[in-house]
Order: structure tokens, then C-alpha cells, then sequence
């Protein structure tokens, strides 16, 4: 007995939701690699206690491989918009952080907390955010923020590529696995296969 498989579904409504599908896809993607790219700036930060504004170029290109990855939108403009806002996301989130365990962990900001007997962290964030060092922070993040666009603006290319079809995403079956999907399904009877 051979089990025939019908679709009854509506098409254009199915294309919707996968279409849609990408554009969530992208942004996750895009965040979870910006995270994976921001680790080299976190780190050089925190262990070496130097800002080295190109690493946020790393951002930015780690915000396109995760969009890639898994298989956003192919949109030009939204693409670039989605890679372009995590990678500046997470260039001010990393350098916030960053200078928050730098300064935690610095003598004279717990010195300080204890005198005035608050948590040491409260201290980091009273002297990031206090008007005379908040220029530097505000110089640091926009010298990140320029390397993590220049970043992006290096591999419009690959994005614009992308977003034309040019090279598959990476979620997408290939045509051999479609093919096997369907001699998988066409095997799909009560009686044992036959050699």
C-alpha cells in the first residue's frame, strides 16, 4: 500500500510565515554573533586593561557570519540595518561591562565603596556615568561604534551577495536532502523494504 502525501494548505500564507521566519532568524543570529564577537574586545579590555577600538570591527563581522548563519532575511537594507544595530548593541554593552569589572576591581574604587559603604560596583557606575568621565567613555564607545560600522560597511558586499541569492543559506536543505527526504517518505509502507 503506497501513502500518497497531499498539501492543502494556502502557499502564499506558508511563504509568509517562512519569509518572516528569516527575519527573526537574522536578528538572533546577528546577536548571538556580535556576543561571540565582542569576547576578544571584552577580554583584551578586562585582562590587559587597553581599549583597542579595531577589535570592534570583529564585532561587526561576527554580527553578519551569525545573520548568515542562521539564514536571515535576504534583505539588503534590513539586514544591514539588523547587523549594523547588534553590533553597535553590543560594542556599548561590552565596553560598559568591560569598565565596570575594570574599575570593581580597581583599589581605590573599593577603598571608596567602603568609606561611603556601598557595593563597589555602584562606585564603577557613579565614576562611568559622572560628567567629567563620561566624555571619555562617550570617545571609547565612538571610536568602537566606527570600527564595528567600518566592520560592516567591509562585507556590504557579502551582505548585499546574500540577500541576492548568491550563496545558500545555511538552513536551507540542499537538493539532496530533499531527494532523500523523499525516498524516505516513499518508503514509508507497512512492509519491510525490498533490496
Amino acid at each position: 500500500m503506497e501513502q500518497k502525501y497531499s498539501f492543502t494548505g494556502n502557499p502564499e500564507a506558508i511563504t509568509r510565515d517562512i519569509r518572516s521566519a528569516g527575519y527573526l532568524r537574522g536578528l538572533a543570529g546577528a546577536l548571538l554573533g556580535t556576543l561571540v564577537g565582542a569576547l576578544p574586545w571584552f577580554l583584551v579590555e578586562v585582562l590587559a586593561e587597553r581599549f583597542v577600538a579595531f577589535l570592534g570591527t570583529v564585532i561587526g563581522l561576527a554580527a553578519l557570519y551569525g545573520y548568515k548563519k542562521f539564514g536571515g532575511a535576504r534583505k539588503t537594507v534590513y539586514a544591514c540595518a539588523v547587523i549594523s544595530a547588534c553590533a553597535l548593541l553590543m560594542v556599548v554593552l561590552s565596553d560598559f561591562a568591560a569598565n565596570m569589572i575594570v574599575l570593581v576591581q580597581d583599589a581605590e574604587c573599593k577603598s571608596a565603596a567602603q568609606e561611603i559603604g556601598v557595593p563597589a560596583w555602584r562606585v564603577a557606575f557613579w565614576v562611568l556615568t559622572d560628567p567629567e568621565n563620561f566624555s571619555l567613555v562617550v570617545r571609547d564607545l565612538l571610536l568602537g561604534a566606527v570600527f564595528a560600522l567600518f566592520g560592516v560597511f567591509l562585507m556590504f558586499g557579502k551582505i548585499k551577495e546574500y540577500a541576492a541569492g548568491a550563496e545558500p543559506r545555511p538552513i536551507d536543505p540542499t537538493p539532496e536532502e530533499i531527494q532523500m527526504t523523499d525516498d524516505v517518505a516513499a518508503m514509508d509502507t507497512d512492509q519491510p523494504p525490498q533490496p
